[in-house]
């Protein structure tokens, strides 16, 4: 997984970066889709750096035998240092299911300093901490404040709307549905860490008539 992912991340970034995005000229629906398809693979392509890094540290970690974890039914556990799982992350349907997924090791540290010890706004303080301490470039914050809002409205949001498919026809749409939202939502939003540039964010953000932020919004007005 460590080869394939950074084989992928060297792929997409230089045949289809976010740079790329930019120039791209929508003029009909079908070009709207077709751009709408590449951000989403552009993305990925980012994420994949990542998975890539943490693969190698935890493949590293086991050559130590520093990812040994315990035994159970004499099947071994080498996911002390497991840091990320790529098909989950990309597979998820929810936010929850997408940071369960994602810096699993970091997202304890945080859970056990930060939103175990604080008496409220836990999710806005855990995230304030954690753009902090990737520095002091505001996309940063930018992302992390997208993080906590988004998190908030998709609890609401999950508690009210998804028991009315529940058991339902509509199931698999709901799950389809929800996936691609939690995907375009945490690419969207993440766009500004991913290039650390506004400018060209806003450009792309542009092209894709805003609709994160309106989201965000209109959810907000819903369910808060």
């Amino acid at each position: 997984m460590c080869f394939l992912t950074f084989f992928l991340h060297l792929i997409i970034s230089f045949y289809l970066p976010f740079d790329y995005l930019i120039t791209w000229n929508i003029i009909t629906i079908q070009d709207f889709f077709k751009y709408l398809a590449w951000f989403l693979i552009s993305g990925f392509g980012v994420r994949c750096l990542y998975y890539g890094t943490w693969y190698l540290s935890e493949s590293q970690s086991n050559l130590c035998y520093m990812g040994f974890k315990s035994t159970s039914n004499e099947i071994e556990d080498w996911s002390h240092f497991q840091n990320a799982n790529a098909f989950k992350h990309e597979m998820s349907t929810n936010l929850k299911e997408g940071f369960d997924s994602w810096n699993t090791k970091t997202a304890v540290w945080l859970r056990k300093i930060v939103y175990d010890q604080v008496s409220s706004n836990k999710v806005l303080c855990t995230f304030f901490v954690s753009a902090f301490w990737h520095g002091w470039y505001p996309h940063y914050y930018h992302t992390f404040a997208f993080g906590a809002i988004f998190t908030h409205i998709s609890r609401m949001g999950r508690k009210k709307i998804r028991p009315l498919f529940l058991n339902t026809p509509f199931k698999v749409t709901y799950d389809l549905v929800t996936a691609f939202l939690t995907k375009f939502l945490l690419t969207y939003h993440t766009l500004a860490h991913a290039t650390l540039d506004f400018q060209k964010s806003y450009l792309i953000w542009r092209k894709l008539y805003f609709f994160g932020h309106l989201a965000i919004v209109g959810l907000l007005l819903k369910y808060v």
